[in-house]
């Protein structure tokens, strides 16, 4: 225990004394610090800081997404106006858009369908064994394995089709966002015509 409390002491000591050889090296820098600031305070030596960049500013003719609304052009725009005009201005994001959709609603029927399945097979197999039923027992545990398993596909094809949903917007900003318009010449299978394409 003595040997402890030696050893415990003479620490303290050796941090004490570091401490105090860090203040007077600081005190010692301090002088040296004033004297390069006062030098590069003098008109002779100043420079003029490079410009710096302005952070990319968006193309007015975005889309930005808000906490469940589009904005375009400083209007709101429900999820019908969005797929409306992605219908009509941007056929890779609206492809990204419709795909999202189509998942997004086989998960939400796949999770209406597989919870209640899920909830009656555990009631079977909740009342089977009750009963000593066998045949209960095997239906209620497959029909809540069956509904538990269409469950959780459920929630993952929701996820993946509402944020494959929502990305269409940066798909229209990256692919559509700014592109001017131009009248072309097009050849089809009726003839010749103009194609207008913005």
């Amino acid at each position: 225990m003595k040997k402890l409390l030696f050893l415990l002491t003479a620490l303290l000591t050796l941090q004490g004394l570091s401490a105090q050889t860090t203040d007077t090296s600081n005190a010692e820098t301090a002088p040296a610090e004033t004297t390069a600031t006062a030098e590069a305070s003098t008109p002779a030596e100043t420079t003029v800081p490079a410009q710096a960049t302005a952070p990319a500013t968006p193309k007015p003719d975005e889309i930005r997404r808000g906490y469940h609304t589009y904005y375009y052009q400083g209007k709101v725009m429900t999820d019908d106006e969005l797929e409306n005009f992605l219908r009509n201005t941007c056929p890779e994001a609206y492809r990204s858009y419709k795909i999202g959709s189509k998942l997004r609603k086989s998960g939400i029927i796949s999770l209406c369908v597989g919870a209640p399945v899920m909830v009656g097979g555990l009631a079977m197999f909740y009342i089977g064994t009750a009963y000593n039923s066998v045949g209960l027992m095997i239906g209620g545990g497959s029909a809540a394995l069956t509904g538990g398993l269409a469950c959780d596909a459920g929630i993952a094809l929701t996820i993946v089709g509402t944020i494959r949903r929502n990305r269409a917007y940066k798909g229209f900003n990256e692919h559509c966002a700014g592109n001017p318009l131009t009248l072309s010449l097009q050849t089809g299978s009726e003839g010749v015509g103009l194609a207008l394409t913005f």
